[in-house]
């Protein structure tokens, strides 16, 4: 397949899915960027006499990335998916109501972009922009700025890093 064969074909969106009530949202359009980051953790031991501190290794650090979603509606139907879309990832932000624990946690998030990533994830900071507003006053466009940690039950190593890239989301599942 040729690479305009392949940007030409059906494209496939990105949905996230909350992990505890399997409830999904496919979004509106696909991120323009992906930035990500990965901390490696050392504890700097001092060697007497050396002019540095030798790195002894502690732990890698969670992913963490952050994602824009635009959202746009032109019809009253179109407005109220995007609103409830809206609404769905600014709870994700949130315990449930049955979580009465002071050991409550918000939802996890099945991050799925099909050829690209499938990862367990923890919505970590939520920001909007309302840019377009109805002559009602009802919201119709926005973007949505989406923090994201990744949040795995088991050890990732460097071959399953090699192995999977970012497509893990079944790991620790």
């Amino acid at each position: 397949m040729s690479m305009s064969e392949a940007v030409a074909g059906p494209r496939q969106r990105m949905t996230l899915t909350n992990i505890e009530t399997a409830e999904t949202l496919e979004v509106q359009f696909n991120p323009e960027q992906w930035r990500s980051q990965i901390t490696v953790n050392f504890a700097r031991k001092v060697v007497q006499g050396y002019s540095s501190h030798r790195l002894q290794y502690g732990s890698t650090g969670n992913r963490t990335f952050e994602l824009e979603l635009f959202y746009i509606g032109h019809t009253i139907e179109e407005v109220g998916r995007i609103n409830d879309a809206r609404l769905y990832l600014e709870s994700l932000c949130y315990v449930p109501r049955d979580e009465r624990s002071a050991a409550a946690s918000t939802p996890r998030v099945l991050l799925l972009w099909p050829k690209f990533v499938a990862m367990q994830v923890k919505v970590v900071s939520h920001g909007d922009l309302v840019f377009r507003f109805a002559r009602s006053g009802q919201p119709t466009g926005f973007r949505i700025r989406l923090g994201f940690e990744e949040d795995l039950d088991r050890r990732l190593t460097m071959e399953d890093v090699r192995l999977q890239g970012y497509e893990r989301g079944d790991l620790g599942l």
